[in-house]
């Protein structure tokens, strides 16, 4: 393993060494008051109350650090990761055209044709090979057919394929109040 991935991630505001340089101390009446808005008249305690523990601007290293408490022993069961910000990223990946509308089409049909295709041979055993291509094909034929309408039917509003994924500015792990100072412990001691 190389140094780079041997290294803790770091909490935003923390010291090198795994310190926060600003952390504030846990306050024991905070905890109290949060305990006492979790509880209702007959006494059952809803979700506990939750504190934000480290915030990281990547995922993964907000996932890396639930693994660390993962594999020190903490009991992960009620950690969150929470992105915050959330936009919309639409990757554009092309100009779409007729012909990419019908080729993109057969082949998405063609995958599902294969699918109902290998699920046909097992049932129908004779004649597996035949009944697997033809269901191929049938499928690329009718996927060329809906994907060419999909794209007449978008007329010339949207003439370009695209991705879209939702990404967040910030990630925060947060953990039970009560079960807060712990879970510090673990991660500025690191691995």
């Amino acid at each position: 393993m190389t140094q780079a991935q041997n290294q803790t991630p770091q909490p935003h505001g923390w010291h090198s060494a795994g310190r926060p340089s600003d952390a504030q101390p846990l306050d024991r009446d905070h905890v109290q008051q949060a305990q006492a808005a979790n509880t209702d008249d007959a006494g059952f305690t809803a979700t506990p109350s939750m504190t934000t523990i480290a915030d990281f601007s990547d995922y993964s290293d907000a996932q890396a650090a639930v693994d660390l408490l993962s594999d020190s022993g903490f009991e992960v069961g009620a950690t969150r990761i929470v992105g915050h910000d959330l936009k919309s990223v639409e990757i554009v990946r092309g100009r779409m055209s007729y012909g990419k509308a019908a080729l993109f089409g057969a082949g998405s049909g063609a995958w599902f044709g294969l699918l109902i295709g290998l699920l046909m041979a097992i049932f129908v055993p004779v004649g597996s090979l035949g009944t697997v291509l033809g269901a191929v094909v049938f499928g690329a034929v009718w996927g060329a057919i809906f994907g060419l309408i999909a794209f007449a039917a978008q007329g010339q509003d949207r003439n370009f394929h695209s991705q879209s994924t939702m990404k967040a500015s910030s990630y925060t792990v947060e953990v039970p109040f009560d079960r807060a100072r712990a879970a510090l412990d673990i991660l500025t001691k690191g691995r």
